[in-house]
């Protein structure tokens, strides 16, 4: 199978996942809102809260990470990136108040924030070869 053709089952995969369970946990394919929230925990941790800050979250779903920085109180701006225009829609729909969410479903529109969080984007490379797999993680981490 083609790299391509991977992806292209990933897009499948995560468009049934929001198609089926919406804007939930569940709908980026965490087991729920706890598992998502340890693994966002974790991914702030190198965030320094004490002045404001940008944030690129590169594979946001329907940008629950926003919810999670917002609910710290912390004052930051918010881009976020999914290749899915389903999430991106269902990021966009959910967040329609805030002024400092950014939401795009094209790479060529992402900015460079003071911080980048992908918490789970290479998790499933489904058949992709390890090379192929590899070579797009590489990819992706070089932009």
């Amino acid at each position: 199978m083609s790299l391509e053709d991977a992806l292209e089952k990933y897009r499948a995969y995560f468009n049934n996942k929001i198609e089926t369970y919406g804007a939930t946990p569940k709908g980026v394919d965490y087991n729920g809102p706890a598992a998502q929230n340890i693994r966002f925990e974790q991914l702030v941790k190198v965030i320094n809260p004490s002045r404001p800050f940008t944030v690129l979250d590169y594979g946001c779903g329907f940008g629950a990470m926003f919810d999670f920085l917002n609910a710290k109180g912390w004052t930051f701006e918010y881009y976020g990136f999914d290749m899915l225009e389903k999430m991106v829609l269902a990021a966009r729909e959910a967040h329609q108040g805030f002024t400092n969410v950014h939401f795009s479903a094209a790479e060529n529109e992402t900015t460079v924030c003071d911080y980048l969080t992908a918490g789970a984007i290479f998790n499933n490379k489904f058949d992709a070869s390890f090379d192929e797999w590899r070579l797009r993680s590489l990819e992706v981490l070089g932009r």
